[in-house]
């Protein structure tokens, strides 16, 4: 017989911690360009990749369509 001190886990902790997280983080390339034009930046000026990357060559065109699940 094994012994687990944690109880069991509460199913309905992940939807708030969720709808927590999403309100923290921004989702979404557009909500995220001046991030990730910075960091190519910075990868390139460090001489991590050859040449900076363009936000539009990092992801494929149909990731740039909006769309709700």
């Amino acid at each position: 017989m094994t012994h687990n001190p944690r109880p069991p886990a509460d199913p309905g902790r992940f939807s708030s911690r969720t709808s927590s997280c999403a309100k923290r983080w921004r989702c979404g390339i557009e909500k995220n360009r001046k991030v990730l034009e910075t960091f190519t930046r910075y990868h390139h000026e460090q001489g991590l990749s050859p040449r900076q990357l363009t936000v539009g060559k990092m992801f494929a065109p149909e990731t740039f369509a909006a769309f709700r699940i």
